[in-house]
């Protein structure tokens, strides 16, 4: 079938089912282009959209309009969601390239990639996501008035405004107690690393661990394996 030409005959136009079916004009028309070609549409989703749209011979226009309204109600959310997946893919990719050329460039301090590596690596941990989501939030990257926000969840993310207006105020308080407690954690990790341990010095501390509170120190984890004799 020719798409163009059919849709012509049906008198519906291609800008307007561009912006029904959420991509640009020439996101449609590669696509348009893709399916005549036989060729794989990038999402799966508009594939599906295509092959039930346009797969038999002409239709009339109250078929189509019966179609499209099928599209638009059920099949349009899962090829939008797979559109939204294939930006994010693409996005940690060209990320990811970033990373490492300004790394090989030496133009990117490496205590930010192990912080960001840090993030990535515990993003499940409830705290290190809400962190993270603050950061979202304070840069109109997610809209916060469209989530419900659990009462623990609103006072860390009062605590990290407070805290970041402060800063910038020049009126941040040193809590000398909490300070310390940074110190002493700090030294223990760098003093870490300067051990070689082995595998059974591992699976010893996890299991002591387990035991102990059924929680494990992931970054501590991370420094063991790092420190690895064999390594």
């Amino acid at each position: 079938m020719e798409i163009k030409k059919n849709l012509k005959a049906l008198d519906i136009k291609i800008s307007r089912l561009a912006t029904d079916l959420g991509v640009s004009r020439p996101t449609l028309d590669a696509y348009i282009e893709y399916y005549e070609k036989g060729q794989p549409i990038p999402n799966e989703g508009y594939q599906k959209i295509f092959e039930y749209l346009f797969s038999g011979e002409e239709m009339s226009s109250i078929e189509f309009a019966q179609k499209y309204d099928y599209v638009k109600r059920i099949m349009l959310a899962d090829a939008r969601s797979g559109a939204e997946k294939i930006i994010h893919e693409e996005r940690a990719t060209r990320l990811h390239d970033n990373i490492k050329q300004a790394l090989d460039t030496g133009t990117i301090d490496s205590h930010l990639v192990e912080f960001i590596n840090l993030f990535i690596n515990n993003r499940n941990n409830e705290l290190v996501k809400n962190i993270y989501m603050y950061f979202n939030y304070a840069n109109g990257f997610a809209d916060l008035s469209q989530r419900e926000v659990e009462l623990k969840e609103k006072a860390l993310y009062s605590q990290l405004a407070k805290l970041f207006s402060n800063y910038n105020n020049d009126s941040i308080e040193c809590l000398d107690e909490y300070y310390n407690r940074l110190l002493d954690k700090n030294k223990q990790l760098i003093e870490a690393k300067k051990i070689k341990v082995n595998d059974t010095a591992i699976v010893e501390y996890i299991k002591s661990q387990l035991n102990a509170s059924n929680e494990l120190d992931i970054e501590k984890i991370r420094q063991l394996i790092e420190s690895r004799e064999d390594k």
